[in-house]
């Protein structure tokens, strides 16, 4: 959604309220650091969606 909306990583993470570098870090496969669902819920709030919109409908 990121992306598709040409969302940068620091956009997204000043406008949910994280650290500058915390999007990079979780998208990055090397770094441990990965969003829960306070992250996906305050992530939802800035692009205006629901939390339902992150979860697969099945399981992966």
């Amino acid at each position: 959604m990121r992306t598709a909306r040409k969302v940068s990583q620091i956009d997204l993470s000043q406008g949910a309220g994280f650290n500058d570098a915390f999007v990079g870090h979780c998208e990055n496969p090397k770094r441990r650091e990965k969003y829960n669902l306070q992250h996906l819920n305050a992530i939802a709030k800035f692009f205006g969606c629901s939390i339902k919109d992150f979860i697969p409908d099945a399981p992966l």
